[in-house]
């Protein structure tokens, strides 16, 4: 079986040469990872290893990118529809910017002098990011050249990239991926409105502002791939932080905006430009990038030049000398305008009457949740929760009022009563340390009387704490009994702990059939580590009779359930046909997924699939940056593989 991973007694390397792992570990509640951006002897897979014209034109005769003498571009004959979507977010809670509102507001007025339809955004959260981004994908639809522009906080967690709306409230990197916009996202809705011609421009590789609890160690943005059609634009290069500038506009930006209206250069040139500029003012610290799959060039301001000179006729040697006629009058210099901002002042209008809104419903949401706190049926968990919502429903700072602010104060205050009121919540400060004091023992002794309560997701850390050593000795014994407690009283997450520990002879006997069997009551009980680990099990036959099949059933179960490492195994399964019928489209799609939830062992099959062409016309450079990608993320077959290539 093609797709089959190593079960975690020994098999040979030699002839699993290259492998994922395929038991990632527990919820985020067990097994917390401090480098966060992103168990047993169960091991690795086996390797088996249209468009409308303006700004749209040629290049000059010279090749420089800049149109020639005599070139006419053919947006002079047929103007071509413009749409952009501008987004400046600043006002942050926490690392505000003071040029990024400016950026998209100068951006937007130089877009607007261009011939493009822009929609201007400013300061805005997740919720409206998202819904602008799907009303520009549909506009797309209607054909025209798209451009995307940001300008505000970004990051990368595992290798994707996310921008940072103004309400996100990240207290940890598991965070990241609820409350900020995934750059695919944006990629997703241009791609799909095959409107032929695409623009995205990030200014976003500010400092990290979550940088007291980021431990990933990648600065910046997360080199990324631009789909056929499409001209990515960073303002510097993958891994590497841009400032933000002294003057009015971004360092990036500003160069950007002297440059994009320079008639009849192509946007490689125009970006070249950019390039130089920052580089020089920055001395060489920041270098913006740029990945572009374009199939035609693009022209910010097309240029029509006449002709330099005109080839005499044949005739001409014998006609009466023509009386030489004076130089034309030189042509007028070129003009500009003020721009217009009729459309930021009225949606400043409008952002006003907004926040008016929201702080009324502010208000109404406060007085809510102290009426559920007053009620003696809800409890302590239950009664934290309330303003725990709260506080992230309403975590924007209201520019029109000082009330808001007292009134998060004062929710803080309620919700930290609470937290004293829940051992659970307790113990768990004091295991990760949210509350400013890690301390092992003190999160033993409220995870103890939060179990003694009933409660099963402290039984599971306590049996976590045994079994790893964690602020205790390793005692394999305990933390059975521990997940036995937890599993007993229906939780699949604990059932899931006690196939673990049969399945590596923790503390008792190695033994598979047991371990399936507590696998499966997991599965069953809609844990989706539970149904990848059964799937292993049928894929390898340990416990079970071998049945590719079922094993790739419970892998697509798992997956559907949104279990990155089995999105990743049914790539694999549909790529060798392993249990079903081998599909390339479906191979790709799965593996992807799983790549762009930061997968690194998705990113070594990607990489394998375009070495050896599986699915995909082979290409050695896409290869190679799948590779890499997998590699930085400690895939040892990615660095091998890389090393045979001589990289």
């Amino acid at each position: 079986m093609g797709c089959v991973m190593k079960i975690r007694y020994s098999m040979s390397s030699a002839f699993f040469p290259y492998g994922i792992g395929w038991r990632s570990g527990l919820l985020l509640v067990v097994f917390f990872l401090a480098a966060g951006c992103q168990a047993g002897d169960l091991g690795a897979w086996f390797f088996g290893a249209k468009e409308p014209n303006r700004g749209v034109g040629v290049v000059g005769a010279d090749g420089s990118g800049q149109m020639g003498p005599g070139t006419a571009h053919p947006a002079a004959a047929s103007p071509e529809r413009r749409l952009a979507l501008v987004i400046g977010n600043g006002r942050y809670a926490s690392g505000p910017l003071k040029n990024s509102t400016n950026d998209a507001v100068d951006v937007t007025a130089r877009l607007q002098s261009l011939g493009f339809t822009v929609t201007h955004k400013e300061n805005v959260n997740l919720r409206t990011m998202d819904e602008s981004i799907r009303a520009f994908g549909r506009d797309l639809k209607k054909g025209g050249v798209g451009l995307f522009y940001y300008s505000g906080h970004g990051l990368q967690v595992g290798g994707v990239n996310y921008l940072v709306p103004v309400d996100a409230r990240v207290e940890k990197e598991a965070d990241v991926r609820f409350e900020c916009l995934d750059t695919n996202r944006v990629m997703a809705e241009m791609e799909e409105a095959r409107n032929g011609l695409n623009l995205i421009i990030l200014d976003a590789c500010r400092d990290n502002p979550f940088a007291s609890w980021y431990r990933s160690g990648a600065n910046g943005l997360a080199q990324m791939d631009a789909p056929t059609g499409t001209f990515i634009a960073f303002a510097t290069a993958p891994g590497s932080v841009a400032a933000d500038g002294t003057g009015r506009n971004g360092i990036f930006t500003k160069h950007f905006l002297e440059n994009m209206n320079q008639p009849g250069l192509v946007i490689d040139k125009v970006m070249q430009n950019v390039r130089n500029g920052v580089m020089a003012e920055t001395g060489n610290k920041q270098v913006p990038w740029q990945a572009s799959s374009l199939t035609k060039d693009f022209f910010f301001v097309s240029s029509i030049l006449p002709s330099s000179a005109l080839a005499a006729s044949p005739s001409a040697a014998t006609a009466p000398a023509a009386p030489v006629a004076s130089p034309p009058p030189p042509a007028p210099g070129p003009t500009g305008t003020v721009p217009d901002l009729t459309q930021t002042i009225k949606q400043r209008e409008e952002e006003e009457k907004e926040w008016a809104g929201w702080q009324k419903k502010l208000e109404a949401e406060f007085a809510k949740a102290k009426a559920y706190e007053a009620n003696t049926k809800l409890k302590p968990i239950e009664k934290q929760d309330v303003w725990d919502t709260f506080l992230r429903a309403f975590n924007q700072d209201n520019p029109y009022s000082t009330q808001d602010d007292d009134l998060r104060k004062r929710a803080k205050q309620r919700l930290g009563y609470w937290e004293t009121q829940d051992p659970a919540s307790l113990g768990l400060a004091y295991f990760f340390g949210s509350n400013g004091e890690q301390d092992y023992g003190k999160a033993m002794i409220w995870l103890r009387k939060a179990a003694d309560q009933g409660d099963v997701l402290s039984m599971n850390m306590i049996g976590a704490m045994y079994r790893d050593g964690t602020g205790v000795s390793v005692d394999y014994q305990q933390a059975m009994v521990w997940f036995k407690n937890a599993a007993n009283l229906g939780s699949a997450e604990g059932m899931y702990l006690v196939s673990d520990l049969y399945d590596s002879g923790r503390g008792v006997p190695k033994d598979y059939q047991t371990a399936v069997l507590w696998l499966r009551k997991s599965a069953e009980g809609g844990y989706p580590a539970a149904m990848t680990a059964l799937g292993a099990h049928y894929g390898f036959g340990a416990g079970v009779p071998k049945d590719a099949s079922q094993a790739f059933d419970w892998f697509l179960k798992a997956a559907e359930k949104g279990d990155v490492e089995a999105m990743g195994f049914v790539g694999i399964c549909y790529r060798d046909g392993d249990g079903v019928a081998l599909n390339s489209n479906q191979a790709l799609y799965w593996l992807r997924k799983a790549a762009d939830k930061g997968n690194g062992d998705a990113m070594f099959h990607l990489g394998f699939c375009y070495d050896l062409g599986k699915g995909v016309p082979r290409d050695r450079s896409q290869a190679v940056s799948w590779y890499r990608q997998a590699a930085a993320k400690g895939v040892e077959s990615a660095q091998e593989r890389l090393k045979e290539l001589g990289y």
